[in-house]
């Protein structure tokens, strides 16, 4: 499962879901994305964002996104796709394995997923996003014009853990 998140008021957030205008997509900047590694993932978009309130301003953050063989090429030749001026760069994860043999960890270092880090990149939605962290199950409705956020409003639902029954459902 790909969960957007926003980071509003030093808490991170998944969003449930948004009415309005789209979130930020990929080809609406030229940007073709494949998918997006997640083996519970049923519904892959091929990309995930961050996004964050500054300033009562909703702005992307950091796309993860599933680059294209060719974009991958390119971008290790330094001719690879740019958004907002911004390359993609390549994050990687430190792996450890239990060795076979003598029973030790082994650390190695492996590529992860490609993503695109913004500092100011503000998102033009107008609508309402739903988000909600599960740590105390906390929900909010944030009402948003063309960025802006307006209003923030405390649901009486729980937001519960979208991965807790992941492995059972396997």
């Amino acid at each position: 499962m790909i969960v957007d998140r926003i980071k509003y008021q030093s808490t991170t957030f998944d969003i449930i879901k948004s009415k309005g205008e789209m979130l930020f997509v990929p080809s609406s900047v030229g940007l073709k994305v494949t998918s997006l590694y997640s083996e519970y993932n049923e519904t892959n978009k091929g990309y995930a964002c961050t996004y964050c309130i500054k300033k009562n301003k909703l702005n992307l953050e950091r796309v993860y996104v599933g680059l294209t063989k060719k974009d991958q090429l390119l971008t290790k030749i330094k001719m690879g796709p740019v958004i907002s001026g911004q390359k993609p760069r390549l994050e990687i994860a430190l792996c450890s394995t239990l060795c076979s043999k003598t029973g030790e960890l082994e650390h190695s270092f492996q590529p992860g997923s490609w993503y695109f880090e913004f500092d100011n990149y503000p998102i033009d939605f107008t609508g309402e996003i739903l988000i909600g962290t599960y740590n105390d199950g906390t929900i909010y409705e944030m009402t948003l014009d063309k960025g802006c956020l307006l209003t923030v409003k405390n649901r009486p639902e729980k937001y519960e853990d979208p991965y807790e029954n992941l492995l059972d459902e396997k």
